[in-house]
């Protein structure tokens, strides 16, 4: 009996590579558009480290035709504001007010923020937010929360620390008096 030689007739051997060829297609257009689902759905995320805060600002008017119906939404401004969670604070006591530095410590621990022993600075004659490369963000929430403005935040010096060891921090508060002005007390 002569060998099975179908596979060697051209009509046969074409169709079995059109076969084939379009497998590949298939199997190559599913890819492509996979990654590109992928991709698309990464891109449209809201990060998890901020949180999202409304303000009080006047809400925005949007209006949308569907068809015949006309839809009016008023969507309030939103703010987005940094997460302290994963920032390192020292707290920098500068003027003669006892515990000034403990006190707002503990403000920025009740806030979140990651915060180190409190310690003394040389003496402020205002109270300053410095940072290290990266962290400007934190340092404008921190100066807000602690009800300074932004013009108090500047970047940690390269020298002349205004205390002894910075340690793990990435932000230095050095409390001046400004800040002592806003401390509350309370008696027993």
């Amino acid at each position: 009996m002569p060998p099975n030689r179908d596979f060697n007739i051209p009509e046969k051997r074409y169709s079995q590579m059109t076969s084939f060829s379009a497998r590949r297609v298939v199997i190559f257009a599913i890819f492509v558009i996979l990654v590109i689902l992928l991709l698309s759905t990464k891109y449209y995320q809201i990060p998890y480290s901020q949180n999202v805060v409304r303000t009080t600002s006047t809400p925005t008017t949007v209006h949308s035709t569907s068809g015949i119906t006309t839809t009016t939404a008023v969507i309030p401004p939103i703010q987005v504001t940094e997460s302290l969670s994963g920032v390192t604070v020292l707290v920098a006591n500068g003027t003669n007010t006892n515990g000034a530095a403990a006190y707002f410590s503990n403000m920025l621990k009740s806030k979140g923020a990651n915060t180190l022993a409190p310690t003394n600075a040389i003496p402020a004659g205002t109270s300053t937010v410095f940072y290290v490369q990266g962290q400007q963000q934190a340092a404008n929430t921190i100066a807000t929360d602690l009800g300074l403005t932004t013009k108090s935040v500047t970047p940690m010096p390269a020298s002349s620390l205004p205390v002894t060891s910075l340690g793990t921090a990435q932000i230095l508060v050095v409390v001046g008096p400004n800040l002592t002005a806003k401390m509350t007390t309370t008696t027993t």
